[in-house]
């Protein structure tokens, strides 16, 4: 009876629904639930109170603002020492304002000190309520460092030796005196109210960033009065779950539950999941670096590998008679066009070079005849037995120089040519016939009649690649052939299908792979210029390297059609 496999889809999707999701969903809504319920409740509580001594605050502020503004308006001594133009002048009147001030601390309920400190920073002084007393000596020394600083026309909050103050001053001409009110105190008695929920505010200016604490999962923000002050109402997250027990302990059991069934779902997804594709990795790895023969044995755990693992055995006893029929293929098709391409030299420069050698011979010029007979046998004898489709750079330089020496014959006075090659690169080994066509083409479709041109073959080594150019002074090309080539399409005109250059790009990617290069560059009537760029070596590969880039097709009709 054959054994019924489940997709791995299926056997990963009953796990999560039966062991792990309904746990998770149940146990993430019913504490979140209830933890946004009851940490509502008690941030509005806790907005609540905040508010209210926020708005005693106020009423506090208010009153010491009006006696500040009343005693400027009114009070005789602040009058005196208004007028006063030195330090010391009216020492009485500076006796008797700060006596009014310390009254106005003790008897009344709007601030928790006041201060008076002279323009010069010489004196100050501070009445405080009797709770604050330690601290005054500190809150005497901030005003004489900072007394010759303006106060600013509103309440501001600032720090004095652990103690938040806030201060609200008067600048006169040659003193100040204001009002303070001790926030850290005002942070104590709204904390000191919720502190068995793990709930806390903290006094701040507004520009400050409010930075989350970690405990914390929620934050409010409340301003005081107008002012730039602000408390920052924070709760404690696990304050919520100490708050709600039944809660936390059918949490808690859920998530035990839940880690429980994790070392389940893992062992099923590594049986069923893991495993067999770390087996088929293997295979194919083993399969990569050269083992034809090995195979994967297991029949799988589920429907999908035991697929997998009969396709890749089927794959495996196919790959090796579809490599060497491809390369059979290969080698048959490149072995018909190394043999069309030097069969088909071109009919035309045969022609040509006879009709040549014909009108020598009326005008009896034997020694040109001999020497012109030489270049063309010469030249014939390299393109055509060069069959094993690379050839040395020496090698090549010099059939160019057999076609060109044939071609100056032709078109006497309409073009120089130049070799510029680096000293010990000339036994570096190329594909045969490849710069050839690039010179002449050069020739073929860059002569202009009316002018000499000149061409010039460029050769040197970079590291271990090879550069060459292939350069000449003629017509150049229309923008659209020199952006078909350099995309490496077949150009296609009136006169058909031109495949040179792209066969050229293909025997080099045959011969180097990607590490091959070719681009070409020119403007019509300015010239045209071939860059190849080689490996020195060539790679190994599994056939014959022969295939040729026709005439007709090599670097194309500059000026006309490639």
């Amino acid at each position: 009876m054959a054994t019924r496999r489940y997709s791995v889809k299926t056997q990963v999707i009953l796990l999560l629904v039966v062991l792990v999701l309904p746990v998770c969903a149940t146990a993430v809504g019913y504490i979140r639930v209830a933890r946004q319920a009851y940490g509502q409740q008690i941030r509005e509580g806790m907005r609540h109170a905040v508010e209210i001594y926020f708005n005693q605050t106020a009423d506090r502020m208010g009153s010491a603002d009006t006696y500040l503004a009343s005693s400027i308006e009114e009070n005789v001594y602040v009058a005196q020492l208004y007028q006063m133009e030195t330090r010391g002048e009216d020492v009485r009147a500076e006796n008797f304002l700060w006596q009014e001030l310390n009254k106005r601390c003790q008897y009344n309920t709007d601030a928790d000190a006041y201060f008076f400190v002279v323009a010069d920073g010489e004196y100050a002084n501070v009445a405080i309520k009797n709770m604050f007393v330690g601290e005054r000596t500190a809150v005497r020394d901030y005003f004489l460092e900072n007394c010759a600083k303006t106060m600013p026309g509103n309440w501001f909050l600032t720090e004095i030796a652990g103690t938040k103050w806030m201060i609200h001053g008067v600048s006169m001409k040659n003193f100040s005196f204001g009002a303070l009110i001790n926030v850290s105190q005002l942070e104590r008695d709204v904390n000191a109210e919720f502190s068995e929920r793990e709930a806390w505010i903290e006094v701040f200016p507004e520009g400050e960033a409010a930075v989350p604490d970690g405990r914390t999962d929620s934050e409010d923000v409340i301003r005081l009065g107008n002012t730039d002050i602000c408390a920052r109402i924070s709760v404690d997250r696990s304050a919520l779950l100490r708050e709600l027990p039944a809660v936390h302990q059918i949490g808690l059991v859920l998530v035990v539950v839940c880690l429980a069934a994790i070392p389940f779902l893992m062992l099923g997804l590594n049986r069923w999941l893991i495993v067999p594709l770390n087996r088929l990795h293997a295979a194919m790895c083993r399969l990569g670096e050269g083992d034809p023969d090995y195979r994967i044995a297991e029949t799988g755990e589920n429907r999908e590998t035991w697929e997998l693992n009969r396709r890749f055995n089927e794959m495996a006893d196919q790959l090796t008679d579809l490599k060497i029929e491809t390369y059979e293929k290969e080698l048959a098709r490149m072995e018909i066009e190394a043999i069309n391409l030097r069969l088909q030299v071109n009919p035309h420069f045969l022609m040509n070079s006879l009709n040549i050698i014909f009108s020598m011979s009326k005008s009896g010029k034997i020694k040109e005849i001999k020497s012109f007979t030489k270049y063309l046998a010469d030249y014939l004898r390299f393109s055509l037995w060069h069959t094993d489709g690379m050839v040395s750079l020496k090698n090549e330089l010099k059939g160019i120089e057999n076609y060109l020496e044939i071609q100056m014959v032709r078109f006497p006075g309409k073009f120089t040519w130049m070799f510029d090659v680096e000293e010990g690169i000339e036994e570096i080994f190329l594909p045969s016939l490849l710069i050839l066509n690039f010179v002449e083409n050069a020739v073929k479709y860059a002569l202009d009649m009316e002018r000499e041109i000149e061409i010039i073959v460029i050769a040197r080594k970079k590291e271990d690649m090879v550069s060459i150019s292939v350069c000449d002074t003629g017509n150049g090309m229309e923008p659209e052939v020199l952006d078909c080539l350099n995309r490496a399409e077949i150009l296609t005109d009136g006169r058909g299908k031109h495949i040179g250059i792209w066969n050229c790009r293909r025997r080099m990617e045959l011969i180097y792979g990607k590490e091959a290069q070719i681009h070409i560059t020119s403007s019509p009537g300015e010239g045209t210029q071939v860059y190849l760029l080689l490996p020195e070596k060539a790679r190994e590969i599994p056939v014959r390297r022969g295939a040729e880039c026709d005439e007709k097709g090599a670097v194309g009709a500059r000026g006309g059609s490639r």
